[in-house]
């Protein structure tokens, strides 16, 4: 197929199908570096400070978090 033979349909689709698979490959290193993760919550912090402390680390399981708490 030549390019103009694409429609801009075709171009989007594309684009979304490889944004969700290195998404997920993303979401899957995260997932396994929080597993993986000697991490502690003190007793003098609640659970929504950790995750704001941690969010840069792991913002997908935060988005998460943060809708469940």
């Amino acid at each position: 197929m030549r390019k103009d033979d694409y429609s801009q349909e075709d171009i989007i689709l594309e684009f979304s199908l490889t944004i969700q698979d290195h998404s997920s490959e993303d979401d899957e290193d995260e997932i396994e570096r929080y597993a993986k993760a000697k991490l502690v919550i003190s007793n003098e912090e609640s659970v929504l400070q950790w995750w704001k402390k941690w969010s840069i680390n792991y913002p997908t399981l935060d988005v998460l978090a943060g809708s469940l708490l």
